[in-house]
């Protein structure tokens, strides 16, 4: 990841715990999809803590955006099955639920084009 071009934040950070989660949940994508495919992950934390322009949730190191850009619904719903049964997963934020019976994911209408990721 690298600084946004709008305010030249970072926001690749995370805390351990959330960057082993983060690297279960792509293994389980790969694996689920058979494929290369690789997750793209928009947002994170700055390191500091403080707040940004862009969240005014993205400060402990344990929330992530994840794009959905060139994900077919299919896999967009097997990430979401990923996400809920990740124990480590405490919420997701997205746009459809897919028909998954989980209370970690959560209807979100702004988060038409990324999945937002808490980690617990």
């Amino acid at each position: 990841m690298s600084k946004d071009k709008d305010f030249l934040l970072d926001h690749s950070w995370l805390t351990k715990e959330s960057l082993n989660t983060l690297s279960q949940l792509a293994d389980s994508f790969r694996t689920a999809t058979s494929s290369s495919k690789i997750l793209e992950i928009n947002d994170c934390s700055s390191i500091d803590g403080e707040d940004t322009p862009e969240h005014e949730s993205h400060q402990t190191g344990t929330i992530m955006d994840i794009r959905n850009s060139g994900m077919t619904a299919d896999e967009e719903k097997k990430f979401l099955a990923i996400c809920s049964e990740n124990a480590q997963v405490k919420k997701v934020l997205f746009h459809k639920k897919y028909d998954i019976a989980s209370d970690k994911i959560k209807l979100e209408p702004k988060h038409h084009d990324h999945f937002h990721i808490e980690i617990g």
